[in-house]
């Protein structure tokens, strides 16, 4: 049973939404650990003034790393489950408790919220043709072809967590999430979630150089983690 969940913020330089969105949290009735990836702004200082646990990288790591400093604290402090949120505002509150709900009734190990399939607040063309570029580069690494291979909004058991192995430091932790499930084998379900895409998303969003970089990271984890495995560690 699904008692006891973290929800996960990871953090960089959102002193400008980060508020809103911790207060659309307090509603959740979760614990909340924000994961301040060495912002070089106010984003601890306004994470601090909320009801919040607060970590913070001394220098900028990138969001794989993040998410791996709240999925140990996660696992230190015996949370049943985890829920990766995005600081930016684009994730909604209202679907965490569906994204529990699959983990608990369904027995699933791990819930990935879709924006396809839902109501998606004006997704931009040039983001959605990526997001589909995205999902058949994910399905050639992994052999998992989802909807939506990047979308930041996960439940996950922590059962699962013990086992996962997890080397990327930056946006090519999404990918390996999905690799570690077909390599644990473990029950995956997606759900369509609401995404809101607002100006400060905007001005972050990803460029198509960026989806460069990222493929290109893939191929450098893939044989990174072929020889890591190689050498015997993992499971």
């Amino acid at each position: 049973m699904i008692k006891k969940v973290l929800i996960i913020v990871p953090a960089y330089n959102e002193a400008e939404v980060i508020g809103q969105t911790l207060e659309s949290l307090e509603g959740a009735q979760y614990d909340v650990l924000v994961v301040d990836d060495g912002s070089t702004d106010a984003t601890s200082n306004v994470a601090g003034q909320f009801d919040v646990s607060v970590i913070s990288h001394v220098r900028n790591m990138g969001q794989g790393a993040a998410i791996r400093t709240g999925f140990a604290y996660a696992l230190s402090h015996k949370y049943d489950a985890v829920v990766t949120f995005d600081a930016d505002g684009q994730h909604a509150v209202e679907n965490i408790e569906m994204l529990i709900d699959w983990l608990e009734e369904k027995v699933v190990d791990i819930c990935l919220g879709t924006r396809f399939g839902s109501t998606v607040s004006a997704i931009p063309w040039k983001r959605k043709a990526l997001l589909q570029c995205a999902r058949w580069v994910d399905f050639a690494f992994s052999g998992i072809l989802l909807s939506d291979s990047h979308n930041g909004l996960r439940a996950i058991r922590t059962e699962a967590l013990k086992n996962m192995v997890l080397l990327s430091d930056r946006m090519e932790h999404a990918s390996e999430i999905i690799w570690e499930v077909k390599r644990l084998h473990l029950k995956y379900h997606e759900v369509p979630v609401m995404i809101y895409y607002r100006r400060f998303a905007h001005k972050k969003g990803q460029s198509l150089a960026n989806a460069l970089r990222i493929f290109f990271s893939l191929m450098v984890l893939k044989k990174k983690r072929f020889q890591f495995f190689k050498n015997g560690n993992g499971n």
